[in-house]
């Protein structure tokens, strides 16, 4: 039998605890004093009435719970010496106080400031002490202040209050009483107020916080340094004999299959008279509150005043459902207290579960770590407290969120580094399924050197926050293993608290990086996968407690550490660093900041920054790699051709048909062309088991010669679970098939188009029928590339060999060390140029370059320019070989901007490296190029596509340019240069250049992540400038939209492996816009809506320098459009250059006057109006206004414009201006005719506006009158009815 005790082997330590007053020194340079008439530390848990209460086990409904959270009033001082001793006394009138919201941070309230520091202590830069001493120039004080009722059912109750989390030390009275003290910001404290309190009337309580004190000295933490109530105030009541404590075992027995039910319940009598005859009762319920066994009893027979008594259960429990994080069942274990009469006085309760963990030895004598039997991996994440908004607070939803998005991307494990976390998430973690590594408040990074050591002066603080942990978690199936702290030295202090954690709780092993002597595993933060699969220590499991440091863009390696877990048994997993970039919201915006930019000295910079999500969580690209990596499902080629494969579980307790169907898909150049579902014989794989099975995945009957195809498996979810619905996708894998298709025929050169060639000055001209292309000789670049007279290469390809630098690169010193390569491309020298008319279809330039700034780095380079417009563009690099390793191998191309929609055959859809890009699964993809771009909380290199076959940039009617790869090479696309992102700190800074630069590269190297602090990319992941390094790619007009963009790219140009068959280059039938009225010929005189611009797309009918419709209304195309207050639209977030098209009608040949509805909030706005391509206004200035909500007319006039249709051209001249409509005036003729009711008007169709200009309806008037009701038209006023006939309009009087 197993029964708990508490823990004595340090109560002496724990001294403080009876403490009676205040001395008003607890928090400076007493680190033995750190609490004050706090009392005993418990299981989270909360009294009920009843059992059925206690089964639900909602803390807060319990009728014994009072928040005291929500509006306090609030006084804040700079440092100690102003702080307020007495406003805690009756009466103190703080009605001239702030209010604050409770819990809060009060640094994101406007109070001081927020601190980033990773191990410098956030006072160094105004305090210069050593520790215990705590700050004192600077060190805010908050003075809180509230009153309060007690519900009158809790006459004869002791009364609690409880503090769940305090940054960082706190006194506190209760009606003018000194009530207690406390120090230790993440754990739960609490104090009996019971003789303070006034049970018929309003109470107040004071609270004094104090931002640092002589235990901050242990809390220096790699976080945002904020201060305040953090977490949840309230009070609640207990009988004078209650249940102070449980401590629940829910074990196996030794056949893994059985439970027991350890229990022991700890009592104590604040009466003041003997208590006799008590019973304690313990139940067990399931989900549904089905009763698993008869609640046994235990009796209690007296305890006496200010005495503790205890009874302990070992109940076998018969099969029950396990606990695990992939099957997180649960049990309703409930407690009855019981008085002399039988009457149920108390009820506690706690959510448990059945599992064992264990460190034992395997058949091959290898000591590893078990859970129920089973030696498990732990695919983690570290993990802060932050809310961009609220600080420290997090809400219910957000920490359920946390964990939800852990498991939707099989991530199955939790370090709450480095402190306890708020309550709430150990309950989420026991009912989604989520292992806990539960972190102690002990860390000294600063001064680890010094403390705690082994001194006895620390000892008892480090003692009590472990206590104050355990006992609080200590019920929690979903904590398996105790961490002593982070980053804290070594010190005998470690070998107390680790032997404290084994009598208090010995069913859980202890972790400590700092001082493995006093682990019970091996722990290592940053060593690299080498380092991984090497251990060889038979006797301690080994895990990394921090690994892939994902600062920035970065997590390049994480699939061989994952790899190196599976393939040595002595590790059991790691803990990526982390999941939450650490960053407070800018403003109102969506940017964040971090260490510095709060005015805050020392600070670290972004050095915060390393989750795998943004700090409002929005997903970065590395989480998909995580969510591969750390996937359960893998299935494997072994012979692909005849559909045979291998599946692979990792699952530990779960068969794949448990949890997951499985189906596969056949793509061809990224299309599905087959699908179906993978039979659930095959996916009957068990735990840890790999089992091979056979698909017939139905080839196509043809393959296409030069196509690339490949296989998809997904396994979703069978069944809805609290964190995913049915369906959600747990594992993909892809494998490339080859299926016999060859390659393309040869392009029979003497089949395309002829052209002609001229050189003068420096510049080769060539000239096809319906492109042109001009190389400038002198630097090797293509200065103008044209089809169809549309301009599609400014500039390029220059060489480029540099990215813009990530975190870990930084690091790495890699700006430095490998600065050569920076501007060697841009600084290069062009040594001699060769033309070469190869034929009448063909043309070569020849290009040697050498590069001064990169030594004697040189690279022959070339364009074959044929007469279809295709470019073959081929470089080999050799490099000096003195050189640090080269960045970036590629070229540089800029494209106008317009060419807004990219298009690409390649890996995605998000963003990917090599040596990250094995989540992102080749296919066909559609974005837009802004949205290629990533603002990381630092700018630094985004966006890269690996293995893309190819890539276009066009516009909405498909006119652009196609890059083809040889057959594979990488593709960027963005409104930013390479030099844009490496000079560009800030996101909100980082402005989007008009032309977009089209990277072509055959590779960027890795991104690295072993550290941010001198690692480099793992070996295979870097081009060393030991050898050669050769390209090639093709570059092709688009002329249109076509059906399959892929049928261009497989042409066979030199650029890719071509059969021996022959063929001549074929018609491409491209799709040609045109362009026509969208909603029929705007009559002059009238009204334009500016938002009527004529239909045929980008190039044809308008020009606008992005693809995103910003208003995100009316049109679903490149132009901006927004909503106007009162109804209608109007074009907006212009930029100079853009313009639009009208068909417009013109009545008669005159000069008309102009109205124009506009709004702008910048100085230098205007407009012109061109009519068929000659200018018939000037520059229509608009003034500056208010904003640009708030819309203003303003007048103007065009010359004589001739009578008939034509094309009116409206372009913009200068800063954003938003156009709701122009209003035509007839400068010879009465445009408006007033008309009565009796008056007769022709009959015909007319259009109805209201007398903004804005179209209601069209109507017909067939008997000379206009209608008494029109249908949509109930307001009074003034209305317009227009002809399209007689250009004649009639004002109507609604009345």
């Amino acid at each position: 039998m197993r029964f708990f005790a508490k823990a004595t082997v340090v109560t002496a330590l724990f001294t403080p605890f009876g403490l009676a007053a205040q001395s008003w020194t607890e928090w400076d340079g007493n680190p033995k004093t750190f609490t004050v008439n706090t009392l005993k530390p418990h299981a989270t848990s909360m009294p009920y009435s009843t059992i059925e209460e206690g089964i639900k086990a909602n803390r807060k409904s319990s009728e014994w719970y009072q928040t005291l959270s929500g509006t306090w009033k609030f006084f804040h001082v700079d440092k100690p010496s102003q702080r307020n001793d007495n406003f805690f006394k009756v009466g103190y009138d703080v009605s001239g106080w702030d209010d604050i919201k409770v819990p809060s941070s009060w640094q994101l309230l406007g109070y001081d400031h927020p601190i980033y520091s990773n191990v410098i202590y956030p006072w160094s830069a105004s305090d210069y002490i050593s520790a215990p001493a705590a700050p004192k120039n600077f060190n805010p004080v908050g003075h809180y202040k509230r009153t309060f009722k007690v519900p009158a059912n809790w006459d004869g109750k002791r009364i609690r209050l409880h503090f769940e989390g305090v940054e960082s030390a706190y006194y506190v009275w209760v009606n003018g009483k000194f009530v207690g003290y406390s120090e230790n910001s993440f754990t739960d404290h609490e104090f009996d107020v019971t003789d303070k309190l006034n049970l018929s009337g309003d109470n107040e309580i004071a609270v004094q916080v104090f931002r640092w004190c002589d235990g901050s000295w242990l809390e220096d933490q790699d976080f945002i340094r904020l201060a305040g109530i953090m977490r949840d105030v309230y009070i609640y009541a207990t009988p004078k004999t209650h249940i102070q404590d449980f401590q629940i075992d829910a074990t196996l027995a030794s056949n893994y299959k059985d439970g027991i039910l350890n229990t022991t319940v700890w009592v104590d009598n604040f009466d003041k008279t003997t208590e006799s005859a008590l019973t304690v009762e313990l139940g067990l319920y399931d989900k549904s509150g089905k009763e698993i066994f008869t609640p046994q009893s235990k009796s209690i027979s007296s305890i006496e005043p200010g005495k503790e008594a205890s009874v302990s259960f070992q109940i076998p429990v018969d099969a029950p459902r396990l606990w695990s994080a992939e099957s997180p069942n649960l049990y309703s274990a409930v407690i009855s207290l019981k008085d002399a009469n039988g009457k149920t006085v108390q009820v506690e309760s706690a959510k448990i579960g059945f599992r064992k963990v264990e460190l034992k030895k395997d058949s091959k004598g290898i000591t590893r770590f078990y859970v129920n039997n089973s030696p498990i991996i732990l695919r983690g994440v570290n993990r802060h407290e932050i809310d961009p908004d609220n600080g420290r607070v997090l809400s219910t939803e957000l920490i359920f969120n946390d964990v939800a998005l852990m498991k939707k991307f099989n991530i199955n494990a939790l370090r709450t580094s480095h402190y306890p976390n708020d309550p709430r998430i150990y309950d989420i973690c026991d009912s989604l399924g989520i292992y806990v590594l539960d972190e102690c408040n002990v860390e000294s990074h600063g001064a680890n050197d010094k403390l705690p050591k082994s001194d006895d002066n620390w000892r008892p603080a480090c003692l009590e926050r472990m206590s104050s942990m355990i006992q609080r978690d200590k019920n929690h199936p979903c904590v398996i293993i105790w961490s002593l702290g982070n980053e804290a030295g070594w010190g005998n202090v470690f070998a107390s608290m680790r032997e404290y954690a084994h009598q208090a709780d010995n069913t859980r092993p202890v972790h400590y990086e700092g001082d493995n002597n006093n682990a019970d595993v091996q722990s290592c933060m940053y060593c690299d996968p080498w380092g991984v699969s090497t251990y060889n220590n038979n006797n301690k499991p080994f895990m990394l407690c921090e690994y892939e440091h994902a600062m920035g863009n970065s997590v390049g390696e994480i699939q061989k550490y994952v790899d190196a877990f599976y393939s040595n048994p002595r590790t059991l997993g790691g803990f990526i660093w982390d999941f939450i970039d650490q960053g407070l919201r800018r403003g109102d915006s969506e940017y964040f900041n971090y260490g510095g930019l709060w005015g805050d000295r020392p600070n670290d910079d972004n050095f915060c920054a390393n989750g795998i999500v943004f700090p409002d969580r929005s997903l970065q690209p590395e989480i998909w790699e995580v969510k591969h990596a750390y996937q359960n499902i893998l299935v494997k080629e072994k012979d692909a051709a005849s559909g045979k494969f291998t599946i692979e579980s990792r699952f530990d307790f779960t068969n794949i048909n448990d949890i997951a169907e499985g189906f596969w898909s056949l793509k061809e150049d990224g299309i599905e062309i087959a699908s179906g579902a993978i039979d659930a014989s095959s996916t009957n794989v068990n735990p840890r088991s790999t089992k091979e099975f056979t698909l017939d995945y139905k080839k196509p009957k043809y393959v296409k010669a030069g196509s690339s195809y490949q296989l998809d498996f997904d396994f979703r979810l069978k069944n809805s679970q609290h964190w995913a619905n049915a369906g959600h996708s747990i594992a993909h894998d892809q494998i490339r098939l080859n299926l016999g298709e060859g390659y393309s025929p040869k392009i029979n050169i003497a089949s395309l188009p002829k052209q002609t060639t001229t050189e003068s000055d420096g510049t080769l001209k060539v000239t096809g029928s319906d492109f042109s292309v001009e190389i400038n000789t002198k630097n090797g670049m293509i200065t103008n590339y044209s089809s169809d007279g549309i301009q599609l290469i400014k500039n390029g390809p220059e060489p480029n060999f540099w990215r813009a630098t990530t975190d870990n690169d930084k690091g790495n010193n890699m700006g430095n060390r490998c600065s050569e390569w920076r501007y060697a491309g841009s600084k290069r020298k062009v040594n001699s140029s060769n033309v070469t008319k190869v034929s009448d279809q063909e043309t070569r330039v020849d290009f040697k370059i050498s590069f001064p700034e990169a030594g004697s780095s040189a690279m022959n380079m070339s364009y074959t320019i044929y007469g279809s417009g295709d470019i073959i563009v081929e470089y080999t690099l050799s490099p000096d070989g003195s050189l640090d390793e080269i960045p970036n191998i590629g070229t540089l191309i800029t494209v106008p901007g317009g060419f807004e929609r990219l298009t690409y055959l390649g890996r995605g859809p998000h963003e990917n490296y090599f040596g990250r890009n094995a989540s992102a699964f080749e296919g066909l993809y559609n974005t837009l190029v802004d949205s290629t771009t990533i603002k990381y909380m630092e700018i630094s290199e985004t966006g890269q596509r690996t293995n893309v076959r190819w890539a276009a940039l066009t516009n909405s009617v498909g006119v652009g340019l196609m890059v083809v790869g040889s057959p594979y090479m990488e593709m960027n696309a963005q409104h930013h240069t390479p030099e844009d992102l490496e000079k560009t700190v800030y996101p909100w800074d980082l402005g989007n250049n008009k032309d977009i630069t089209l990277r072509v590269d055959l590779q960027q190297q890795g991104l690295g992540g072993v550290n941010s602090w001198g690692a480099k990319p793992q070996g295979d992941q870097m081009m060393m400038p030991k050898k050669d390094y050769s390209h090639k790619f093709r570059i092709c007009p688009l002329k249109g939209k076509v059906e399959n963009l892929s049928e261009i790219a497989k042409l066979g140009f030199k650029n890719l492996s071509t059969s021996d068959k022959v063929v001549d280059y074929p018609e491409i039938n491209f799709e040609k816009p045109e362009q026509k009225p969208y909603d029929g010929v705007i009559a002059i005189p009238g009204v334009l809506e500016t938002e009527n611009y004529d239909e045929g797309g980008a190039g044809l009918a308008f020009q606008d320098d992005d693809a995103a419709n910003h208003g995100g209304v009316y049109r679903n195309d490149d132009v901006d459009i927004t909503e106007v207050d009162g109804g209608g639209y109007a074009i907006g977030w212009t930029s100079k250059g853009e313009w639009l098209e009208y068909t417009v009608d013109v009545a008669r040949t005159e000069t008309y006057e102009l109205e124009l509805r506009v709004a702008s909030g910048l100085e230098g706005s205007g407009f012109s109006l061109f009519i068929d391509g000659k200018a018939v206004t000037d520059k229509i200035e608009v003034p500056q206004g208010k904003d640009w909500e708030t819309y203003q007319t303003i007048s103007a006039s065009t010359s004589e414009i001739s009578k008939g249709k034509h094309i009116l051209k409206l372009l913009i001249e200068g800063s954003y201006v938003n156009i709701d409509w122009i209003r035509f005036k007839s400068t010879t003729h009465t445009d408006v005719i007033s008309i009565s009711d009796d008056n007769v008007i022709p009959n015909g169709e007319y259009q109805l506006y209201d007398i903004a200009g804005r179209l209601l309806k069209t109507i017909e008037i067939t008997d000379g009158h206009i209608p008494s009701e029109i249908d949509g038209v109930s307001n009074k006023g003034v209305y317009l009815l227009k002809s399209e006939e007689t250009a004649e309009t009639y004002k109507v009087n609604a009345k």
